[in-house]
């Protein structure tokens, strides 16, 4: 991360996050606050044209298992500015990461607990008919079978069939409490 517009952006975000418990990732632009069992993420995203900030709020569950830092929750829309000059953007971003500060605490305050992200995740999974056999689907199964909900489980983790979630011929089932990978038959 180097140039003026770097350092404003670093500034504004360690001024407006590091007091409610985030930390930068090295010199990205990237904020994380570690909840333990999930991870409340703030992005000052560039663009690749224009010197610019955007910015990007969401949740990631880290019990699903995805192997890589998916956005499992993501509020969108925030603001943007382009750079000008050092003290328009300074201005700019100093709003923006106030936003993102704001934005991150509602983040907090709606997955409170485990049980506030199982609920949610299986909503989720039990709205969306295009996604349930996919990831809203295993995130709903893992949810219930950390909750101790074994039967619901089963049930969103034998109806996942998007082979990103699952390795190609086979289904996701329990086995004692556990996970694991059934290759299909015939």
């Amino acid at each position: 991360m180097t140039g003026p517009h770097n350092k404003i952006i670093a500034s504004a975000a360690k001024a407006e996050l590091a007091p409610l418990g985030f930390r930068r990732q090295g010199q990205s632009r990237l904020w994380i606050k570690d909840h333990g069992f999930w991870l409340n993420v703030v992005g000052f995203k560039p663009s690749r044209w224009s010197v610019t900030v955007e910015l990007d709020n969401a949740a990631h569950w880290i019990w699903g298992g995805a192997g890589f830092m998916s956005l499992n929750y993501i509020m969108s829309g925030g603001p943007y500015t382009e750079y000008r000059d050092e003290d328009q953007f300074g201005a700019a971003v100093t709003d923006i990461a106030r936003s993102a500060a704001a934005k991150a605490q509602e983040i907090d305050d709606k997955f409170r607990s485990f049980e506030t992200i199982a609920q949610y995740v299986i909503a989720e999974a039990n709205e969306s008919e295009r996604m349930r056999p996919s990831w809203f689907g295993y995130y709903a199964g893992v949810a219930c079978g950390i909750s101790g909900d074994l039967q619901k489980a089963e049930r969103f983790l034998r109806h996942i069939t998007d082979e990103r979630v699952i390795p190609p011929g086979g289904t996701l089932s329990l086995s004692d409490g556990y996970t694991r990978h059934v290759p299909r038959k015939g």
